[in-house]
């Protein structure tokens, strides 16, 4: 009969997981921005073997011509490049479920996997052809490879998530320091020396110097925001700090709630990988944290959420999946952990179907307001909407109807877990046995 329920949960979630990606598949595609820059090196690379001298980096590009030429075969090379962070992070799932299961448990992962697609900042990211979700997802599957001792295969990881993003490098640095002292090995290494060597070819191939990024000089319009059109790491560090972290529309407890659950609160059940694993990742958060703190744009330019920040939706969801085993020896857990959950489910629901609506004033008179939706809550990408009303389709609605049903399933398996103390020991017991 156990067997018969665990299969019935395993059949139910892998549903859950498929529709969202045809969600996530069906979603909308923006390629202005950035993402025309990029598409735009692309064909420049493709169809004219000349390397367009954007400030942002190549690497993503290069990685996605292959994807390109699939597209070219039909006539649609853009629609296919915007669909490129799509397959990643499809890619980056089906690896990390296979690869992290002497981690963690099947019904932890599967978990895991539902709210990267339903309950984290990747459902707004995946629809632009930008390069933070291509270095999140290959930070997160070198982590893993460094952990399971296949070190050359994952500092390439790495160094090719730092050479794309190089606000990840310091967080990648510390990575590699921690992992280095804690089992006494210092090959990983590797990662960083690669990732160096990566960014100053790059830089010489563009620009012919291995000192000149494209980032010299770079800055915004001056406002009323007293250090605006400052360029380089002339932020001060304290504001930007508790800005990325607790600003109403940037910050990362809001965004990523699941970060801040107290450690005793998911550690309890977890092995030794794990422990090391989930620390690697929290380590590396800090350690991106601590870059952009300084940087005059640390909110991300006009985006959606903390965008420089999507790697910390990985650990986010996955220490809230974990969290739904662990201690049960008091009530504020599972209330926390719930609302977390809620809180979570909002993130990914409001970045897939709302995004920035009605925030196109803030465009105006050279981003003037642009502060309003960093600080005041009214003006926040995740309350807003509440002030104005949801305008949705029939696309948009079905999408919310489906993602409610799953939140409600979530909770209701979160509710089985972490309330069992309050359930006789034997029926406790038979809950919490590990999967088939």
């Amino acid at each position: 009969m156990l067997f018969n329920h665990n299969k019935l949960k395993a059949v139910i979630e892998w549903g859950f997981i498929i529709s969202g990606l045809v969600f996530l598949f069906l979603s909308d595609r923006y390629s202005g921005g950035d993402s025309a820059l990029r598409i735009d090196a692309v064909r420049s690379f493709i169809n004219e073997g000349r390397i367009l001298n954007i400030k942002y980096s190549l690497l993503m590009p290069i990685f996605s011509i292959p994807v390109y030429f699939i597209g070219s075969l039909f006539g649609k090379e853009e629609l296919f490049l915007n669909q490129f962070n799509y397959i990643i992070l499809v890619i980056t799932l089906i690896l990390s479920y296979r690869l992290l299961k002497e981690f963690f448990q099947v019904e932890t992962l599967r978990i895991f996997i539902i709210l990267v697609i339903y309950a984290s900042m990747f459902t707004h990211h995946i629809e632009f052809f930008y390069g933070e979700l291509f270095s999140a997802c290959l930070l997160f599957l070198g982590v893993i490879l460094i952990l399971k001792e296949k070190n050359t295969y994952g500092c390439i990881l790495l160094a090719l998530a730092a050479g794309n993003q190089p606000g990840i490098f310091l967080g990648m640095f510390l990575f590699c320091v921690f992992i280095g002292l804690s089992k006494k090995k210092f090959n990983s290494f590797l990662a960083p020396f690669l990732a160096l060597l990566l960014i100053l070819a790059e830089n010489y191939l563009k620009y012919g110097n291995i000192f000149i990024t494209g980032y010299e000089n770079d800055h915004g319009f001056k406002t009323i925001m007293p250090y605006s059109s400052l360029p380089g790491f002339s932020y001060p560090f304290f504001f930007g700090l508790i800005s990325i972290l607790f600003s109403f529309g940037k910050g990362l407890l809001w965004f990523t709630t699941g970060i801040f659950i107290p450690w005793s609160w998911y550690s309890d059940g977890l092995n030794v990988k794990s422990h090391l694993f989930l620390k690697s990742l929290l380590i590396i958060v800090v350690g991106i944290i601590l870059f952009y703190s300084k940087w005059w744009s640390w909110y991300g330019g006009y985006f959606w959420g903390p965008r420089y920040f999507l790697f910390a939706s990985f650990p986010a969801s996955l220490i809230l999946a974990s969290a739904a085993s662990g201690n049960k020896s008091s009530i504020l857990k599972p209330l926390v952990i719930i609302c977390v959950l809620i809180l979570s489910f909002w993130v990914g629901l409001n970045g897939v179907i709302i995004g920035q609506r009605n925030l196109e004033f803030v465009t105006k008179n050279n981003y003037a307001l642009e502060f309003l939706i960093w600080y005041v809550p009214e003006f926040s990408v995740l309350w807003k909407p509440f002030i104005d009303g949801l305008t949705l389709d029939v696309i948009d609605k079905i999408q919310l109807i489906f993602s409610l049903s799953v939140l409600l399933w979530c909770i209701k398996r979160f509710i089985s877990n972490l309330f069992g103390f309050l359930l006789p020991t034997s029926i406790s017991k038979s809950k919490t046995n590990p999967e088939l």
